[in-house]
């Protein structure tokens, strides 16, 4: 029969208090390690920090009764367990963000010497807003962007052109009162098509265009005037058959170089030119 003295019973009691602080320690170690607070990943330093339990073990020598009748003093190797709650971290993926637009640059130089032309000047951005970090995606698209503008250095020399002409004006008055005469009319055009710019050359050429005709008021009278005499015509008989006789021969003429027109005058004198000759001269 085992017999319980005083000694043994403290020794169990300790055993009993060890092994009572050991399974609480388990239990809160099972516990910390599957609750804990995680928070989100810093897009700065690329950590993710969390709240975690860490466990610590200390050794110490424990006495005990020991030999016959546990009059002896022994000691053995015992651990107390701790446990405290802090703050751990790890790595995590950070994806880039881009940061705003700097200020656009300066404008390049125009691209035409003269009249309208075109510049560009670009704006940059980086993509630290974040920067990727751990293996994060880096910034979509382009850090470049371009802004494109009108532009214009000096104006180019603009040659002038002639319109199309315009309507004929009405004729003027004919230069003659009478008979055929002359009029004229004209028509014009206007060097804008264009005009003459910034140093460029004149139109070429006159800008009025003319043209004459023939016009006629009223006929001019025509003075009637004679043609010149027609041959001689044959002689007439004798006035006598003795005794000295006469006999008359004629010529013509006509007013008709020209004739008379248009109320001018007729020609004046004999259309009929006469000559007489002796006949018959003998006596009777």
């Amino acid at each position: 029969m085992h017999i319980l003295t005083p000694c043994k019973f403290v020794n169990w009691l300790s055993r009993m208090a060890v092994l009572s602080l050991n399974i609480a320690v388990v239990v809160l170690c099972l516990a910390s390690l599957c609750s804990y607070l995680v928070s989100t990943c810093n897009i700065h330093s690329g950590l993710q920090f969390y709240s975690c339990t860490k466990y610590s073990r200390v050794s110490y020598s424990q006495p005990y009764k020991c030999g016959f009748w546990y009059w002896q003093r022994c000691y053995r190797t015992k651990y107390t367990h701790s446990a405290h709650h802090t703050t751990c971290f790890k790595s995590c993926r950070v994806n880039g963000g881009w940061n705003s637009w700097q200020a656009w640059g300066a404008w390049s130089s125009c691209d035409r010497a003269c009249g309208r032309g075109r510049r560009v000047r670009y704006g940059v951005r980086e993509c630290n807003n974040p920067s990727p970090k751990n293996g994060g995606a880096r910034c979509p698209g382009s850090h470049i962007r371009k802004n494109s503008g009108s532009c214009l250095l000096k104006h180019c020399p603009v040659n002038g052109a002639w319109s199309s002409w315009k309507a004929w004006a009405v004729w003027s008055s004919c230069d003659k009162t009478c008979g055929n005469g002359r009029r004229t009319r004209q028509r014009a055009r206007v060097c804008n098509n264009p005009m003459p710019k910034y140093g460029g050359l004149p139109c070429r050429g006159s800008h009025i265009k003319r043209e004459s005709g023939f016009c006629l008021r009223k006929h001019c009278p025509v003075n009637g005037s004679w043609s010149v005499y027609g041959p001689w015509g044959k002689f007439s008989e004798c006035s006598k058959t003795c005794g000295a006789g006469a006999q008359s021969r004629y010529r013509h003429r006509t007013c008709n170089n020209p004739k008379p027109q248009y109320g001018g005058r007729n020609c004046t004198g004999p259309s009929i030119k006469s000559e007489t000759s002796p006949c018959n001269t003998n006596p009777c």
